[in-house]
């Protein structure tokens, strides 16, 4: 999937579409959950999903904590 590009911007299923945490602050995921919003809104510019209807956006405080989280978000009506 990733070679051949489906995770990329303007693939079947486009994924970090802000970056990850390149370059930005780290904020145990709280970026992803703003990035799936704006995605949602549809004010993303040129990192714009097309159609973008559904988010999902997860977290994982440490390799070893043994805890995890999942946000699914959806555009309003």
């Amino acid at each position: 999937m990733i070679a051949d590009g489906a995770t990329r911007l303007g693939g079947a299923l486009p994924v970090n579409t802000h970056g990850g945490h390149l370059s930005e602050g780290y904020v145990h995921g709280l970026n992803h959950v703003a990035e799936a919003v704006l995605q949602l809104r549809h004010e993303c510019g040129e990192r714009q999903v097309p159609g973008a209807e559904v988010a999902l956006s997860t977290a994982q405080p440490g390799v070893y904590s043994g805890l995890t989280g999942a946000v699914i978000l959806k555009r309003a009506a």
